[in-house]
């Protein structure tokens, strides 16, 4: 599921949904139509496998603990014996698989990025993923530390804002692929030079479209300090400066 938002006069639903799905090169592609109204009995079957672990879930609660946070399922007993999983807690993590679905479950040891009200269920050789109501989420928490496993490091924060402040969706997304290498090729030789295409954007930017460097400055209060260093934060301010006394001058010719 995918939530997508904008600020008004920045972009439109029109070309939004343009810039993921149309043009040369759409954000995502339709491989395969399928007939909603055809008969799936083996579906269905699955589904009503699961029917009654779905109707015993009632919610779950985190909490705060000393490695991270845990999670506690509650629930009323199921028909017959099945299993859960908080959907972004992975096998590979050791103890932190499915377990036996009972109330008063618990999984510790969860990362601020891992909390979600996704839930894996699975009874046999059929499973699902369900929404359940999950009290306590630190969502603003939870949130950054999403957005500073996405960028990274410094390198990827780059690539992002010269992505942010391009003009076309497609040329931005293959741009800041490419731009991403050779910021992380020159860190790796000890330089951390802030390229001319990410002075060029700002310089855009505050002229034309001064709204984005709110966007960005509202994003770098998202990440940690060692992806987002003293300079740029004073490079950006001095941009919002030059935007506003922009303003300022065009207001007074009116």
């Amino acid at each position: 599921m995918l939530e997508l938002k904008f600020k008004p006069g920045q972009s439109s639903y029109e070309e939004m949904v343009n810039d993921l799905l149309g043009g040369d090169y759409p954000a995502f592609e339709e491989l395969e139509r399928f007939d909603c109204n055809a008969d799936q009995p083996e579906e269905e079957e699955h589904a009503s496998s699961l029917k009654d672990v779905v109707a015993a879930l009632d919610h779950a609660e985190v909490a705060h603990t000393e490695t991270g946070y845990s999670i506690t399922v509650y629930c009323d007993q199921p028909e017959q014996p099945a299993e859960i999983v908080p959907l972004f807690i992975t096998d590979a993590k050791n103890q932190k698989g499915m377990k036996a679905l009972e109330n008063g479950v618990t999984f510790t040891g969860i990362t601020l990025k891992e909390l979600s009200e996704f839930y894996a269920i699975r009874r046999g050789d059929k499973s699902c993923i369900v929404k359940l109501r999950t009290d306590n989420i630190p969502e603003e928490d939870r949130d950054n530390a999403i957005y500073n496993a996405v960028i990274g490091n410094r390198s990827g924060f780059l690539a992002y804002i010269l992505f942010m402040l391009s003009e076309n969706y497609a040329e931005g997304i293959l741009g800041m692929e490419e731009f991403r290498k050779i910021l992380e090729y020159s860190e790796k030789k000890g330089e951390r030079v802030i390229s001319p295409a990410i002075y060029e954007k700002l310089l855009r930017a505050a002229a034309y479209t001064p709204d984005k460097l709110d966007s960005v400055e509202e994003m770098m209060e998202r990440l940690n300090p060692e992806v987002v260093d003293d300079e740029f934060r004073s490079l950006i301010k001095t941009f919002k400066k030059a935007a506003d006394t922009g303003k300022k001058k065009r207001r007074g010719r009116r």
